[in-house]
């Protein structure tokens, strides 16, 4: 295809020298006839960026460029992707891990709907999850073993211009930048490839984070990749125009609340005002009792959302089935999940059973998940 557009694609290497080869071996295969492949060194302890520098001496021909880029010290996959984002030359940008495979047509398949398409900013195919030796296996509560590859997004430059970065977590930010492009160009501006065709295969390695505990794909519906997606989700919506969602590569201020779990060693969870947004946004806090609570806010005529950073917590509201019970002659319990003086006085079981309801794991608002 002569004047192909170039299409650049960032390989984040961390200890894989026993899958590398195979990864970028299936990158030299591709038909798309342009093709510029940044491999990103996170400072890899084992033979890594030995065979990455092999591979680069050997592979470089007509429409493919190869470059190894070595990170000074071990910060993660998404600062890997971030270093070869901020050097690609492309007019389209995708990812590639470094221990999957790819069939020689995906990134054709992905590219010729952007040609085709202008109003679509990027696309994504699916894959299949297979053991080190290439045993395919099912861990997803999916009814298939092919679904989509939120890591195949494959974008226009523009996007990248118009949102930056991928957030700078150990996990998930792949995720987060997926529905970060929703919620900027709308629903319709990501397109799947070939449905229900695994165009990738990904390795599930015992080194892999969807393998350990705290970030583990079980903490996708109660943990902290529930919690890094739900204040992601609550930045999203908060944006007024996508010129919101620039995330810079390495912002001063996180824009939204991130487990420490997730964070690189050296950044903060913490983002300005994230305690108020999820206690707003969590449908537990009733501005009604809060102002009864507190006369100086009732007083002071303040919106009492405003007023959530104070010590005093705000408690549990009268939304929904989770309500409190009324309280007469006993304060109601707090969000802490401590009880009262008044309500151990009183012993009313109606205030101990809502007070043990309401934090439960899954209760209320906390029970959705987003499996995707």
């Amino acid at each position: 295809m002569a004047g192909a557009p170039r299409v650049s694609v960032i390989v984040p290497l961390f200890n894989a020298e026993a899958t590398l080869e195979t990864a970028l071996r299936s990158l030299t295969e591709q038909t798309w006839p342009n093709l510029e492949v940044l491999i990103v060194d996170d400072a890899s302890a084992d033979r890594s960026a030995e065979v990455a520098e092999a591979f680069v001496r050997c592979a470089q021909g007509p429409g493919r460029v190869f470059r190894l880029l070595r990170q000074p010290r071990n910060a993660g996959a998404y600062a890997a992707r971030n270093r070869g984002l901020a050097a690609a030359t492309g007019a389209f940008i995708t990812v590639h891990d470094s221990d999957d495979w790819s069939h020689p047509r995906k990134i054709e398949f992905q590219v010729r709907p952007l040609l085709d398409g202008p109003a679509l900013k990027a696309t994504v195919a699916h894959w299949v999850r297979c053991t080190p030796d290439l045993r395919f296996h099912h861990w997803r509560v999916e009814e298939s073993w092919i679904y989509r590859n939120v890591s195949s997004l494959l974008f226009r430059r523009e996007v990248h211009e118009t949102l930056g970065f991928w957030d700078r977590v150990r996990a998930d930010g792949d995720t987060e930048f997926y529905y970060r492009l929703v919620a900027a160009f709308g629903d319709e501006a990501i397109g799947e490839v070939s449905p229900g065709v695994p165009l990738s295969f990904g390795r599930s390695l015992p080194t892999s984070l969807t393998r350990k505990k705290d970030t583990s794909l079980r903490s996708r519906f109660w943990g902290a990749r529930y919690h890094y997606q739900d204040a992601a989700r609550y930045w999203h919506a908060q944006a007024h125009s996508s010129a919101d969602l620039y995330l810079p590569e390495r912002p001063v201020q996180r824009p939204f609340f991130a487990p420490q779990s997730l964070c690189d060693e050296t950044a903060s969870a913490s983002a300005c005002g994230w305690e108020r947004a999820l206690v707003l946004e969590s449908g537990l806090f009733d501005p009604q009792w809060y102002v009864l609570a507190n006369p100086d806010v009732r007083d002071l005529l303040v919106d009492p959302g405003s007023t959530t950073g104070r010590k005093e917590r705000p408690r549990a509201g009268t939304r929904g089935r989770h309500s409190a019970p009324a309280a007469t002659d006993c304060a109601t319990p707090t969000s802490s999940g401590t009880t009262d003086r008044s309500c151990i006085s009183c012993g009313r079981d109606e205030h101990r059973d809502w007070k043990r309801g309401l934090f439960s794991r899954g209760a209320g608002r906390w029970r959705k998940a987003d499996p995707g």
